[in-house]
């Protein structure tokens, strides 16, 4: 049964095998994996290295202080620049006019939500009054059909 398993799932993953198969390879797995653990034995010790200087330590180059440049004045903005400018400007206004109307599209679902959950709750309160005057007309019903069939029989009587 647990061979048949075995071949069931390894065949679903594409991988053809019958018991036999199954045996050796567990036992190729098994070997190898039983000699690592039984090759370990105690604590495994801790690795110190020795304090011999056998490498050279070389300090990274440190960035020569860069001259100050004398301020220079702000150059007057190109057209392409005051176009980029606008152009950034209206996508930041567009930017903040989207979430401002993401905002209020919230808010409104929100309010959706209040009223629709109000709405249900009404519903389930007219169709609970609805099955108690239900109940009650069919019981005046069956009072109804009751005194007719007692006048239909007074009635018979005096005939």
């Amino acid at each position: 049964m647990r061979h048949t398993r075995m071949s069931a799932v390894l065949r679903d993953r594409g991988i053809m095998m019958n018991a036999y198969h199954c045996n050796v390879r567990m036992f190729w797995i098994h070997t190898p994996i039983h000699a690592l653990l039984t090759f370990i034995r105690g604590l495994p010790k801790e690795i110190t290295m020795t304090n011999s200087a056998t490498a050279k330590i070389i300090p990274f180059p440190t960035q020569a202080a860069r001259p100050v440049q004398a301020s220079q004045p702000p150059a007057e903005p190109t057209a392409a620049d005051a176009r980029l400018n606008r152009a950034l400007t209206n996508l930041n206004s567009a930017v903040i006019a989207q979430r401002e109307a993401i905002a209020s599209w919230k808010s409104a679902l929100g309010d959706l939500r209040t009223v629709t959950k109000r709405l249900g709750g009404s519903l389930r309160s007219y169709s609970d009054s609805l099955g108690q005057l239900d109940t009650r007309v069919t019981s005046l019903r069956t009072e109804a059909v009751k005194l007719e069939a007692w006048a239909d029989g007074v009635l018979a009587k005096k005939s």
